[in-house]
């Protein structure tokens, strides 16, 4: 189990390094400056994540439609778990238009409650200079402080590793 963690551990880090961002608003020394992210919400409103950041902990989740691994991620974020800090998980949907996000979302009960955007052109895709799906970021305010491609095999790790980001605000 110990090996696991370390394991994850180097995952995070590794992808971290990997996740750039522009100077926008300034971030501790330890973390990159969350990019001007341009987004739809449902309503075809258009958002800018640094304008929505809560302040603390919160995790920015970037999917695509249509994606396997995506669909299977989303799926393992259950309410009993996940549902207290839905507040401070932010979900992009690329190859999505604003229009369809609420018909997406229904596929996903479980964190409906989450903030849920749309990115048809994977425009915040290419702010966040990503280069596959799904990513987890964990942010504290408008900084990027880690990064995780993909998804863990091992669930309780998967778990372990986003919720213990939000729980500690």
């Amino acid at each position: 189990m110990i090996g696991l963690r370390k394991l994850c551990l180097l995952a995070i880090v590794s992808t971290a390094t990997c996740l750039t961002a522009s100077a926008g608003n300034p971030a501790p020394a330890h973390q990159q400056s969350l990019p001007v992210v341009q987004v739809a919400s449902a309503s075809s409103t258009t958002v800018n994540l640094q304008d929505t950041a809560p302040s603390g902990k919160w995790l920015l989740i970037y999917v695509r439609a249509n994606s396997r691994t995506s669909e299977m991620m989303l799926s393992k974020l259950k309410a009993d778990k996940y549902g207290p800090y839905l507040d401070r998980i932010f979900i992009i949907v690329g190859n999505v238009e604003p229009a369809a996000l609420s018909d997406f979302t229904k596929d996903y009960p479980d964190i409906l409650a989450a903030h849920w955007f749309a990115d048809p052109k994977l425009d915040a895709f290419q702010q966040l200079n990503l280069h596959g799906v799904p990513v987890e970021i964990g942010l504290k305010d408008k900084g990027i402080s880690w990064g995780l491609s993909g998804m863990l095999a091992d669930g309780a790790a998967f778990d372990s590793t986003l919720l213990d980001w939000v729980k500690t605000n």
